[in-house]
């Protein structure tokens, strides 16, 4: 399986761990392309055997997992709703805000 993790900060460079632990592609996606291929390099160091790449958008894949700030997301999904059509996107956000533990969360529009 192919997998984008858009975000390669702690969780997503976690999450792209577990895949390549499981034998998955991975590609660690970032805006700044020197962002995105010292995350792949850091993970091609720990699994060296695994498929590891990086872009600055995300690529045709099986998934892809936002690995974003909760409000991020929503804009970066739709920025690249064409290429995310007929993938699993998996949401991993927390709609909590850390700092007073107040609820982020919004009512749906659809």
């Amino acid at each position: 399986m192919r997998i984008n993790i858009v975000g390669p900060g702690n969780m997503g460079r976690a999450i792209a761990a577990r895949a390549l632990t499981g034998g998955h592609g991975v590609c660690l996606v970032h805006p700044e392309a020197q962002r995105g291929r010292a995350a792949a390099a850091e993970l091609k160091q720990r699994f060296p055997d695994g498929e590891t790449d990086s872009a600055t958008a995300a690529q045709a894949a099986d998934m892809t997992v936002p690995a974003l700030p909760y409000d991020a997301t929503p804009e970066v999904a739709g920025s690249a709703r064409a290429t995310l059509s007929g993938q699993v996107v998996v949401d991993i956000r927390n709609p909590v805000d850390f700092a007073t533990m107040d609820s982020r969360r919004q009512p749906s529009v659809g």
